[in-house]
């Protein structure tokens, strides 16, 4: 679970984790059901694999929550790691902005093609509108975004690139003072 250097739990990671969790669960359920009425039953059910699939949207972007609240996105530093630790730096918040900026475009298009997706049905549950599955996109991106900002103001970047940098900028403005005396 995430949580800060106090020690203190993130109670927006922890909604998270429970609603994650709970939809995996219906996802499984739902997945399931299809099986056991195609298979065992013999009865053709259409709207299990549907609803498997909105499910599946939701514990997506969910989990991508979780991923940035705790810093543990899957990431490739191979050329990352050869840069310099102020460059090192400097692509990390660069990554960061571009993310956010992605995920702002991707939230006003949620906005927009939930509202366009309002007034239509899914062909297997007439009764459930399409715009359903835009909803987990509107609520994770804030919390995204808000963490990727987190992650900027507090070097969530890995602890050794903050420390070199931390390092490199106390021998700039040691160079800086001690050339200036």
């Amino acid at each position: 679970m995430a949580g800060n250097s106090e020690g203190k739990v993130d109670y927006k990671a922890k909604i998270f984790d429970i609603a994650a969790t709970a939809v995996f669960l219906a996802m499984i359920l739902a997945a399931l059901s299809q099986v056991v009425f195609r298979f065992i039953l013999q009865i053709s059910v259409p709207w299990t694999e549907e609803l498997a699939r909105i499910f599946y949207i939701y514990v997506t972007f969910f989990g991508t929550v979780l991923l940035e609240a705790e810093n543990n996105q899957i990431k490739t530093t191979f050329l990352i790691d050869k840069l310099p630790p102020k460059a090192r730096f400097a692509v990390q918040i660069g990554l960061n902005v571009f993310s956010m900026f992605f995920l702002v475009c991707l939230f006003i298009g949620s906005i927009i093609m939930f509202r366009s997706s309002m007034t239509m049905n899914f062909g297997t549950m007439p009764f459930l509108p399409v715009s359903v599955m835009y909803i987990p996109i509107i609520i994770s991106c804030p919390f995204i975004i808000w963490y990727l900002f987190l992650q900027l103001l507090h070097y969530t970047a890995p602890k050794d690139i903050a420390a070199e940098l931390k390092e490199v900028l106390r021998e700039d403005s040691g160079a800086a003072n001690g050339g200036s005396k």
